[in-house]
Order: structure tokens, then sequence, then C-alpha cells
């Protein structure tokens, strides 16, 4: 499996950028914006198919009666 950085190195290739980072945290320019960037691509990447190892079921908690007539039942927010 790639690392962040390693991951972050080739979006810097992809760019065309010539410097590499050795750490995400080295405090370099080009670490701190993939740093800052990382999390919300993976996330967006992750959101962009239907991936098995990334799904995740819940059963849901019933919270009794609901607060609205128009619904027949109230869950808790997971």
């Amino acid at each position: 499996m790639a690392s962040k950085v390693s991951i972050c190195n080739m979006a810097l290739g992809y760019l065309n950028h010539a410097i590499r980072i050795a750490a995400i945290d080295e405090g370099s320019n080009e670490a701190d914006q993939c740093a800052r960037y990382y999390e919300p691509a993976l996330r967006t990447a992750l959101r962009a198919a239907p991936w098995a190892f990334a799904m995740r079921y819940e059963t849901l908690a019933d919270l009794g009666t609901p607060v609205s007539p128009n619904w027949t039942v109230m869950f808790a927010y997971p």
C-alpha cells in the first residue's frame, strides 16, 4: 500500500513540481500543502465510487416517539 508521502510525491510529480517531500510534517511549503489537502482529497475519492472496503453499516438506535406527526420513526444521529 502506498504511504501518504509517496502519494503526495506522486501528486507533486503530476503537477510537474521538481521538489519531493520526505515527511508530511517536515515544514516545507510542499509538505504543508500536502498535509492540508490529503485528507479532503482522500474523502472525496472514497465518496466517488461505492468502494466495498470503505463502507460501514450501523444499526441505528430507536429514540422512541417521533417529534413530528409526519414521521413514523426517530433514530439517533450516527
